[in-house]
């Protein structure tokens, strides 16, 4: 069976950390949450669990070198997404998979999966 959408993404919200800091949300279509800051990526149950302090949802996270870091752009750090691609602000790319979610520097590394920035293993 084809799916109408292939689009793994289902709604985008820009958040405030407890910091203050801006963070930007992506709500999975199997109800995990993504969450994309300029020095990290995590992966959560839910967009629920991420603000419950008790909740231990975070299931993986991984932080991004200094001269690796994301950037905003027009208020946002993902620019467009189809499947599992998410193009990333300044090039950078996302490639979510049923086993990891990886960050690329550019779309070439993606695309021949060379030297990935971080990944987040799904167990």
């Amino acid at each position: 069976m084809l799916l109408s959408n292939s689009d793994i993404i289902q709604n985008r919200r820009l958040i405030e950390l407890e910091s203050g800091e801006a963070a930007e949300a992506l709500e999975l279509r199997d109800g995990l949450t993504l969450i994309l800051k300029p020095d990290a990526i995590a992966l959560y149950r839910s967009l629920d669990s991420f603000f419950d302090p008790l909740g231990s949802g975070c299931m993986a996270y991984a932080e991004l070198p200094i001269e690796q870091q994301l950037a905003w752009s027009n208020n946002q750090i993902m620019q467009e997404h189809e499947a599992g691609y998410v193009g990333l602000s300044e090039g950078k790319v996302l490639l979510i998979t049923p086993n990891h979610i990886r960050i690329y520097q550019s779309k070439h590394n993606a695309l021949n999966h060379i030297d990935p920035i971080g990944e987040l293993m799904l167990d």
